[in-house]
């Protein structure tokens, strides 16, 4: 039978060849290692997928060409590179893996990709695209991004009439193995941690992966509810939902809800939703999760579990916002109403990877609009803006934040030296146009970034978002480049 589900991600990059890696250069040679080397760097200062704008000269405009098409750059390679989080900045650490699908349209760029049979379809079964799976670790105390933890990149075949029934694939052969392939390779790489929460939308709520879990004492998982499954509370079977309605409350309070405009592929339809404080009625409740009994499936075991709901209540009679419900189902054990809030509060931060992929989109890199001419070179720049992008969000993400990284995480010496003179430069006269945070983290930086992005630098603005950072990230690499000159210069 066709195989149906063929990613490429750093399990592809094989353990025979991560051995050999250990004793040769990445990429098997010692320039192109040093090209990658360069391009990430460039991608992180020039905020631009263009070619043209990331080289110096028509000579590194053609090494990074050159780079980005050779076969023997293999993306699996690239992936593997590309996630790697520091071993130090894990140990001891309690880290969240939060994990999601997007896609890439390249219907305006067919005409120009040579080898276009390559190129998938997205969700319509006709639009020209392809699919990628991300995992971002953040540390759970104080949602520093910590880097990627993994990447899959595939093209879903166009479908030609009526397909195979589901339960009649192998695991491995079904899209949802997406899930299974990533949070395993997400565990490779984050293995220093003390522990690990995958936290996982509706498209993850899947038995077979709840039942992965359990065992291993150092992984979690948060995982929004889309069926109300069939489940044992206090010794009685019954609908999810029915159980959590014959619960007690533990609680109520208010949470800032992001404003939300996005396709969500798990409910087929675009998601639309204004900022806003909400009021959360708390419910959690413990339970035995009942195996699914459906065509194919094999049973199981029921699994003790954990169900959290987050009920808005008081929505003004006039919102066109609905009210939210979320059911999180979780490993964690719950018992009380500040461990219910820990749930939602991780749960919460899934907020972050939609807004790495809109960073490396139209609004942030556009990768979408990549000028490169074949399928393999424009899903190796993906997985470099991803990576550029992630760098973003750890300035984003560091604004407002006490407990942020140490600044020396993210910028080198002579960037700092830049920033310091850029601080004196933008900070006004007055109290409140000062630069309140501590030379030595990264939300004093965020804070000279944001202005330099074109924030006004008061706390009852509107917080800097991604685009905003990754405009005074352009800005500031212009300056540290012109700083460099001079400082060759004598």
């Amino acid at each position: 039978m066709e195989k149906r589900f063929a990613p490429i991600s750093a399990s592809s990059f094989s353990t025979e060849r991560a051995f050999i890696s250990r004793t040769r250069h990445p990429f098997n040679d010692k320039r192109r290692h040093a090209t990658w080397r360069k391009l990430i760097e460039r991608y992180e200062q020039r905020g631009s997928c263009v070619v043209q704008q990331l080289s110096n000269s028509r000579a590194e405009c053609e090494q990074f060409y050159r780079f980005l098409r050779n076969k023997q750059v293999q993306l699996a390679e690239l992936i593997h590179m590309s996630c790697q989080v520091n071993a130090e900045l894990l140990a001891g650490r309690h880290v969240l893996v939060l994990g999601d699908t997007t896609s890439y349209n390249l219907n305006s760029h067919m005409g120009r990709i040579q080898d276009r049979e390559q190129v998938g379809v997205l969700d319509d079964n006709k639009t020209p695209g392809f699919m990628c799976h991300v995992h971002l670790a953040l540390d759970a105390q104080s949602n520093n991004v910590l880097g990627l933890s993994d990447v899959l990149l595939w093209s879903r075949p166009k479908s030609q009439g009526k397909s195979v029934a589901s339960y009649k694939l192998k695991v491995e052969d079904k899209e949802s193995y997406k899930w299974f392939l990533g949070i395993e390779n997400a565990r490779g790489v984050l293995k220093k941690a003390a522990k690990r929460t995958f936290v996982l939308d509706r498209d993850a709520d899947n038995y077979d992966l709840f039942s992965s879990f359990c065992g291993k004492e150092d992984d979690h998982f948060v995982i929004r509810s889309r069926h109300d499954r069939q489940v044992c509370y206090q010794n009685q079977e019954q609908s999810m939902s029915n159980s959590l309605a014959q619960s007690s409350s533990l609680g109520t309070y208010t949470l800032d809800l992001p404003a939300l405009d996005h396709y969500s592929s798990t409910s087929g339809k675009r998601v639309k939703r204004q900022a806003r404080q909400a009021t959360l009625e708390v419910r959690a409740i413990p339970v035995q999760v009942l195996p699914p009994l459906t065509v194919g499936h094999p049973g199981g075991d029921p699994l003790t579990l954990y169900v959290v709901q987050a009920q808005e209540i008081n929505v003004a009679a006039n919102s066109e916002d609905e009210p939210i419900c979320w059911r999180l189902i979780t490993s964690h054990p719950v018992l009380s109403f500040e461990q219910a809030q820990h749930i939602i509060r991780f749960y919460c931060t899934r907020w972050i990877i939609e807004q790495l992929f809109r960073t490396s989109k139209s609004e942030g890199f556009d990768i979408e609009s990549t000028e490169l001419e074949t399928f393999q070179a424009i899903q190796g720049q993906t997985v470099l803006v991803l990576h550029a992008a992630a760098k973003v969000l750890q300035l984003v993400y560091a604004r407002h934040n006490e407990q942020a990284q140490p600044i020396e995480e993210v910028f080198n010496q002579q960037e700092c030296a830049v920033l310091n003179i850029l601080n004196a430069q933008l900070e006004g006269a007055t109290h409140k146009q000062k630069n309140p945070y501590p030379k030595n983290r990264t939300s004093w930086a965020t804070w000279v970034i944001a202005r330099l992005g074109g924030w006004k630098g008061y706390s009852s603005q509107r917080p800097p978002g991604p685009i905003t950072i990754k405009m005074g990230l352009d800005k500031f690499y212009i300056f540290l480049k012109a700083f460099q000159m001079m400082k060759a210069s004598g």
